[in-house]
């Protein structure tokens, strides 16, 4: 069987090795980013996860805060650098996860490889998913469960393997909806799969019950949370974060345009041919439907969502584009895509991926933009400031403590700015937060309660200027701690931690 599953072509090995030597490349470039650069925010409020162990937060499961756990240093605070290398060689092996699941669907070993370059090169996966966030887990489970789910329908619907391989796909299933609520819609296309016509007899076996059972005990924790709270993180999604929710020509535009950065305008028309080409396959192929089944209704629910929201962002329809590839492999022979397209869409990718190399690891927008250079719209700052700011935050926090004052709370105005606070101290401090729409920070610790601490420690960067007097009325600055950052010579950020403490307090 594993002969079988080789991915080595006994003619021609050369896709092999260029698979290879870009992975190897790609993993390079990774380790290099992962040495030097701390969180981003969003990394940082999923390294806050880490510090909890809920089975859900109001933006998504828990999972991402399961593996965060595991890179917990002696003082119980996430390192960047032990992240982003597990991120760096997961994003490199996801790729042959992919390669494999085409195997599964019965690609050959050219069309295996094909898979591979494309999950690898596409540079929505190949940047996006050396950052710690759900969707790593994510794509994990999601290839996983297509892998597995079509392993299963190739197989005989009695056989030993496919009642395994079904299971495995209704585990990895529940594993992609605790990684991101976006597993749901993959859920969804397994059960239309095996109910359509060419999967139907599986209905037959216990297989299909038994996965579905299986993912539902890996969301227990989850829905208990949720149910015994009263639908937190479904309320903060879908309505206190939905202000001005409807069509809209920015949203549209946000969507097309987003795909056409994150994927390079020749990767998304080769996408489009490639769906086109799933679409028009005969309907008595299992593999084909469950192929179509996790792609388009997936792709129109989310592309929906995203041009309805103003806070959607174009990367959540990119778990959609898995099972293309898969599809790809498959047709490997039947040349989906011109050959000159496919040079372009190769060459835009790699070129695209070394450019994002360029600007996160060197400062090269500072000096390229010159005047015109904005550092607070460029998010690359925050791999670094952080890095300072959180040195800042520490010893900010260990003088109060030296000067015995115990009871003290570190106070953030929006989570960007708790979360790289969290991620840096750990649980040594309370963490209180006052991002207006709501966060994960004030459903832990309501301002009723943080508002009586006699000290805090106020943390905030030049993108949330605060008049203190005017904010806080009843409290006393008692010091600043500051910090510049600065890069290509240009002041990008300056941190600032303010003492505040009560005022007729001793």
């Amino acid at each position: 069987m594993w002969e079988r599953l080789s991915f080595r072509n006994a003619q021609d090995d050369t896709p092999v090795k260029v698979a290879v030597a870009v992975s190897l490349l790609l993993v390079t470039a990774r380790f290099v980013l992962s040495e030097s650069i701390g969180f981003g925010d969003a990394e940082a409020l999923y390294a806050s996860y880490s510090l909890f162990g809920q089975a859900t937060y109001l933006d998504h499961p828990g999972l991402i805060g399961w593996l965060g756990s595991w890179f917990l240093n002696e003082q119980g605070v996430a390192d960047p650098v032990s992240i982003h290398r597990f991120t760096s060689i997961a994003a490199t092996a996801i790729p042959w996860l992919g390669g494999l699941a085409a195997r599964f669907a019965g690609a050959s070993a050219r069309g295996a490889i094909l898979a591979v370059l494309a999950i690898a090169i596409v540079p929505e996966t190949a940047i996006g998913l050396f950052a710690f966030s759900p969707d790593l887990p994510l794509a994990i489970a999601w290839l996983g469960a297509l892998g597995l789910a079509a392993l299963a329908l190739r197989s005989h619907p009695s056989s030993l393997r496919s009642f395994a391989a079904t299971l495995g796909a209704g585990l990895c299933t529940g594993l992609a909806c605790a990684a991101k609520v976006t597993g749901i819609l993959l859920a969804i296309a397994l059960v239309a799969t095996w109910s359509s016509r060419p999967a139907r007899e599986r209905l037959r076996t216990f297989a299909p019950y038994f996965a579905v059972l299986l993912g539902i005990i890996v969301t227990l924790p989850m829905l208990q949370r949720e149910i015994s709270l009263g639908w937190p993180m479904l309320h903060h999604r879908l309505w206190h974060t939905q202000v001005g929710f409807g069509l809209t020509l920015r949203n549209v535009g946000a969507l097309l345009g987003g795909q056409a950065l994150y994927l390079t305008p020749f990767v998304a028309i080769a996408i489009v041919a490639i769906a086109i080409d799933l679409a028009r396959q005969p309907h008595n192929d299992a593999v084909d439907r469950l192929l179509f089944y996790t792609t388009i209704p997936p792709f129109v629910a989310l592309a929906t969502l995203t041009i309805l929201s103003r806070v959607a962002e174009p990367h959540w329809v990119a778990p959609a584009y898995l099972g293309l590839a898969l599809h790809l492999g498959r047709r490997a022979d039947s040349a989906l895509v011109s050959r000159r397209l496919a040079l372009a869409s190769v060459f835009t990718s790699l070129l695209a991926i070394a450019v994002v190399f360029l600007v996160v690891r060197f400062p090269v927008l500072p000096k390229i933009l010159g005047d015109s250079y904005d550092p607070k719209l460029d998010i690359t700052n925050d791999l670094f400031a952080w890095k300072t700011g959180s040195t800042l935050v520490q010893s900010s926090l260990r003088q109060v403590r030296e000067a015995g004052i115990d009871d003290v709370v570190v106070v953030g105005p929006h989570w960007v700015i708790c979360a790289q606070v969290q991620a840096a101290i750990g649980q040594t401090a309370e963490v209180a937060c006052e991002t207006p729409e709501g966060d994960d920070f004030q459903q832990r610790l309501p301002k009723s309660a943080w508002e009586r601490a006699p000290v805090w420690l106020y943390v905030t960067d030049d993108r949330f200027p605060i008049d203190i007097p005017t904010h806080f009325p009843n409290r006393s600055i008692a010091g600043v701690n500051r910090a510049t950052v600065r890069r290509g010579g240009v002041v990008v950020r300056t941190i600032r931690v303010i003492q505040l403490q009560r005022m007729g307090a001793v």
